[in-house]
Order: C-alpha cells, then structure tokens, then sequence
C-alpha cells in the first residue's frame, strides 16, 4: 500500500522527499516513536501503535493554522464523526431502553400467569 501511495504521489508531481513522507505516514509510523515511546512501549503493549491512532484521529478532526496548537478548530469531517457518534449512542440508548421494557413485561406476565 506505501508502495502505491508513493508512486500516486510521484505521478502527481510531489517530490521525492514529500511522497516518502505521505506514503510512510499513510497508516502507522513505527519510526515515529521518541524516547518516551520506547520506555512505555516496553511496559504496555502495542503503546506506540495506540498513540499514533490516537493522534492520527485528532489529525482527521482537528484543523489549526500553521500548526499552532492555539488555533485548532474542528473541521468538517470531526463534526460529521461527533454528529455520528451522538447519533449511534442515541440508537443504542433507546434500543437498550425498549430491551429493558420488553423484559419487564415479560416477567410481569410470567409472574402473573403462574
């Protein structure tokens, strides 16, 4: 897949340097790990692979001018995967709510039928 995506990259006009970032960069960096990264790593597992999801999330939602931390805003995509998220929850709510009823009239007319 790294392959593929440098030579779209290529094909494209970016540069060397700059394709070989996009494709290393495509899914998990390994190499992208500092000192800290490499202690937790020993002590919990699959550590490095967790942050960079973690972060590769925030990249997805987030957008900031420059790379200033002070102007990050959510983007369109962040609103649209909160939207969904509020909407998936508020499913699984009533769907454990209507659950729940159905098992308390269930028990009710097994405890009066007895």
């Amino acid at each position: 897949m790294r392959l593929s995506v440098y030579k779209a990259a290529i094909d494209n006009g970016v540069n060397k340097q700059q394709a070989t970032s996009l494709a290393k960069n495509i899914s998990v960096n390994f190499n992208r790990k500092g000192q800290v990264g490499q202690q937790a790593g020993a002590l919990y597992a699959f550590f490095n692979a967790a942050m960079h999801g973690t972060a590769r999330i925030g990249e997805t939602m987030l957008s900031m001018d420059k790379g200033d931390v002070k102007t990050r805003k959510l983007n369109s995509a962040g609103k649209h995967i909160i939207t969904g998220s509020v909407m998936l929850g508020a499913v699984q709510a009533l769907a454990l709510a209507a659950s729940a009823s159905m098992m308390m009239i269930r028990q009710s007319s097994c405890a009066s039928g007895a």
